[in-house]
């Protein structure tokens, strides 16, 4: 089993005050070093979203949460933070760093300023970032599912998470109906195997990703089969597989980095091409077995 967060989420908590600012200052530095790059190095940011403007597709709370992302720099200053973070803990070595920050999905986001760094955070941050986590819920639910399956206190979880989503029908009314349809959701942007392959390769990779979070309770290996599952998903929403590169090392490392890259047939192939960026989640789900059935045997050993 691995779980996302890794640390303790209690972790800070437990820091004497000065540790805490000193952890919050260094943090600030690296959001401020990294919008000072993109201030320099500016992106289309094709699909930025102000706060001012109504969203039409994704629960109402993320208005509460980027009424801070004023600009297209700030937005990939919080991708570039959020992703350092996340791998920091994990603990990852400079050679995770290195190929996490030149992975393909991470431009996917700068490119068009998504807001995938929201859910990334809420992984972390479980149990209290589950809020952040279900806001952009495609591939993150899968992780919340194994990270949930994993906790002794699950129904009061269960419990918390009715009693929240009650209470924003209280605040926001019935919001689910207001939710629309993505547009590119029957186009070649749209990377889910329902689109590429219909109800029977959907329908597969639904009890595939079922069985994948019941089976392993893993959280990484959840997301990258729910990455083919979920019925809409763009490459900017694999962001939130980046971090298990921290799990891996040698060469199904740089296979998985690879893989990231596997959108650039399309250059060759045109659109007809598109389908082989599924080679990234099926690359990180592979890489994620592998390596925790070589950990299982050796430890029979």
């Amino acid at each position: 089993m691995a779980d996302f967060s890794m640390r303790s989420t209690n972790w800070i908590a437990k820091l004497p005050g000065r540790a805490r600012l000193g952890s919050a200052l260094v943090w600030g530095a690296i959001f401020s070093l990294a919008y000072m790059i993109m201030l320099f190095l500016p992106t289309p940011g094709a699909d930025f979203h102000a706060p001012d403007r109504p969203f039409i597709d994704y629960p109402p709370w993320i208005t509460l949460l980027v009424l801070p992302v004023r600009s297209i720099a700030v937005a990939n200053a919080l991708t570039l933070t959020a992703l350092a973070y996340a791998l920091w803990r994990r603990d990852a070595k400079p050679m995770h760093y290195v190929l996490a920050f030149t992975a393909m999905p991470l431009y996917w986001n700068l490119w068009l300023s998504q807001y995938e760094f929201i859910p990334l955070l809420g992984l972390v941050w479980l149990p209290w970032g589950l809020p952040l986590a279900l806001t952009k819920p495609q591939v993150a639910v899968w992780g919340v599912g194994a990270w949930w399956l994993q906790q002794p206190r699950k129904w009061q979880i269960a419990t918390a998470v009715v009693i929240g989503v009650l209470v924003s029908f209280l605040v926001y009314g019935w919001w689910p109906a207001n939710l629309q349809r993505p547009t590119t959701i029957d186009t070649v942007y749209n990377l889910s195997a329902w689109y590429w392959g219909g109800p029977v390769l959907g329908g597969l990779a639904v009890v595939a990703a079922i069985w994948a979070t019941l089976k392993t309770r893993d959280m990484d290996r959840a997301m990258a089969l729910g990455a083919l599952a979920a019925p809409y998903i763009q490459g900017h929403g694999y962001l939130l597989l980046i971090p298990a590169f921290a799990r891996l090392k040698g060469v199904p490392l740089i296979l998985v980095w690879l893989a990231s890259w596997a959108s650039l047939v399309t250059l060759v192939l045109g659109d007809a091409g598109r389908v082989c960026t599924l080679a990234f989640p099926l690359a990180v789900w592979a890489a994620l077995t592998w390596d925790a059935r070589a950990r299982a045997a050796q430890g029979a050993t």
